[in-house]
């Protein structure tokens, strides 16, 4: 599970465009170090998303309320600069935020 996490934050990060300089390796000169301040929360929400569940089972899954995740993909999606659930799905699964 851990190695899945961190797997998962270099992808997202990556993804935006956070770890990737000029010559495409980590902590690159002219890539400054940004953080995208993904939640452990928002980190788990966003694991299921890509696993294609559906709100209510989040939140199930997750002893949340149904609001409560919806309030977290809607963050993440912003935050991911995507179009919706499936822009989450494609980030996680391809590494890119192009939407």
């Amino acid at each position: 599970m851990v190695s899945f996490v961190i797997a998962l934050t270099i992808t997202l990060l990556e993804g935006f465009g956070y770890l990737t300089g000029t010559d495409g390796m980590y902590g690159s000169a002219g890539a400054p170090w940004r953080c995208l301040c993904l939640s452990g929360r928002e980190m788990d929400v966003l694991q299921l998303v890509a696993e294609g569940l559906t709100n209510g089972a989040i939140a199930e899954r997750l002893v949340l309320s149904p609001r409560t995740v919806e309030t977290h993909v809607t963050n993440l999606v912003a935050k991911a600069k995507v179009t919706g659930r499936s822009g989450l799905t494609r980030l996680v699964n391809s590494g890119t935020a192009a939407d």
